[in-house]
């Protein structure tokens, strides 16, 4: 079979030859014959395609142990398979967790395919790559195999569509669950794969079997809940997990912002900004490891990772953990594809609950005002599409929706406008002046007066309080109203 990159060789010493013409290959692609400590992530090495030596080796190897000390500067790493004294050791069980001495290796789930199934993924990479085997070069099912899988002629699917990626709250391009593992005594470089993870939108009530949970599945839907549209608050089973460090849960708060992950680089710079980057990695790390010990022990289940690094993002398992911004793009997606108004209103009604206040309220992350401004400006929106819904017919819901928008910016004109059309429509030209003057004491406390677009509307509604004249709707609710800048916010408490 051939494919490229692949080389199979029949024993050891002609691997470690093909590797050994690599590393001076390498050595000059890359100017330094000699790798030191110097040569690194800064260096040639990253440009270099990642080589993955594979073998049973004798217990004393010194060519091996050689041409791996020399390859962990040219991208060349190795997965021993046996006792390897010189390199970290992974014992895997029968099914497939992995344990080590070496912390940064815990959870580490490995995968296995038949013979059968591994020789069918095989001919898929060969005949993607332009050269496809034919039917009768197909090695015969090994007993007790499933059925070899057979090419249907058509294009290949991917597991799920691409979903788009924004800041605040996207939803995730649902990918496969690959962790980068350094295994058997080799430098880092070996990857893991596993089957692509359910669609984030999977029904809460569901029983979700995954390997990755040590075997166990998770009756009744996701075992933990985050939700950060108010004060950071952490569930289990309807308890509440409270404790554990506090960056382990401020990683919590920020990788549920970021339901499409976020790189580790991008986690040390919100989390450690002022860090250097080894320091922040490090602290990456803990942070990661304290947040899964504390999951882990909420949960009674030992074997998920909960946060898993997929296309080099980290990103919360959705399986295993929901979350209030989630919920709420679902919420908003629903309403949107909703048939009629009688949905569109109930889908509405779902997201503007889950809003409870500011994003992380009181929690002081330093990263999280931007996504708190959007938040809190879809959830103006949110309550805004709910009042014009209800106005019609109860008018009066629709100022208690409005009240509630209000609640959360009690400075934003166009939302005073909207409450005095309504009781202007409604014959209450004493509610209108009273909205009129909460407006004007308001802004006082701000050194502001209100805006003479608001003013004309307010006499206009007063002059004919029975059939208010309705002007243009700005673009968002949440914008201050004729483009005036919005007060500061009060810092929050740390």
């Amino acid at each position: 079979m051939s494919i490229p990159g692949l080389v199979i060789t029949p024993t050891l010493d002609a691997a470690l030859d093909h590797a050994e013409a690599l590393l001076v290959r390498r050595a000059r692609h890359t100017g330094h014959p000699e790798p030191d400590d110097s040569t690194g992530q800064d260096g040639a090495t990253p440009a270099l395609p990642a080589t993955v030596l594979i073998a049973t080796p004798p217990q004393a190897s010194q060519r091996l142990r050689g041409v791996l000390e020399s390859g962990r500067h040219l991208a060349v790493a190795g997965i021993v398979l046996g006792e390897w004294p010189p390199g970290s050791t992974c014992h895997v069980t029968a099914d497939g967790l992995a344990t080590a001495a070496d912390s940064a290796l815990d959870g580490i789930q490995m995968f296995h395919l038949g013979t059968t199934d591994s020789t069918a993924v095989l001919h898929l990479i060969q005949a993607a790559c332009g050269n496809p085997a034919s039917e009768e070069n197909r090695p015969a099912p090994a007993p007790g195999d499933p059925p070899p899988l057979r090419s249907s002629g058509l294009p290949a699917r991917e597991p799920h569509p691409p979903a788009a990626s924004h800041p605040l709250p996207p939803r995730a391009a649902d990918t496969a669950d690959r962790r980068d593992i350094p295994s058997g005594g080799v430098a880092p470089g070996a990857q893991v794969t596993s089957p692509p993870d359910v669609p984030r939108t999977a029904p809460p009530a569901r029983t979700i079997p995954r390997l990755d949970t040590g075997g166990q599945a998770i009756p009744g839907g996701p075992a933990v809940r985050v939700e950060v549209l108010g004060a950071l608050r952490i569930t289990s089973a309807d308890r509440e997990i409270e404790g554990g460090l506090r960056k382990a849960r401020e990683l919590l708060a920020f990788l549920a912002v970021h339901p499409g992950g976020a790189s580790g680089e991008a986690i040390s710079e919100a989390l450690w900004p002022d860090s250097p980057p080894g320091h922040s990695a490090r602290q990456r790390s803990l942070a990661l490891r304290k947040l899964r010990d504390l999951l882990r022990t909420a949960t009674g289940l030992t074997g998920p990772m909960f946060v898993v690094l997929a296309a080099e993002r980290y990103r919360l398992d959705p399986a295993l953990i929901a979350t209030d911004v989630a919920d709420f793009q679902a919420a908003l997606d629903a309403a949107r594809h909703a048939p009629d108004d009688t949905g569109r209103l109930a889908a509405l009604k779902d997201a503007a609950a889950l809003y409870r206040g500011p994003l992380a309220e009181g929690a002081g992350y330093d990263w999280a005002e931007p996504y708190a401004e959007t938040a809190r400006r879809r959830a103006l929106d949110t309550w805004t599409a709910i009042a014009e819904l209800l106005e019609p017919a109860e008018p009066d819901q629709a100022l208690a929706t409005l009240d509630t928008a209000l609640s959360h910016d009690p400075y934003n004109e166009y939302l005073y406008q909207r409450i005095m059309r309504i009781q202007a429509a409604a014959g209450r030209p004493d509610a209108v002046r009273r909205t009129l003057r909460l407006l004007e004491t308001r802004l006082t406390e701000l050194g502001l007066t209100p805006a003479a677009q608001t003013r004309q509307a307010a006499a206009t509604l007063l002059g004919s309080p029975g059939s208010p004249q309705r002007g243009p709707r700005p673009p968002s609710t949440a914008s201050h109203a004729a483009g005036r800048p919005r007060p500061p916010r009060p810092p929050a408490a740390r």
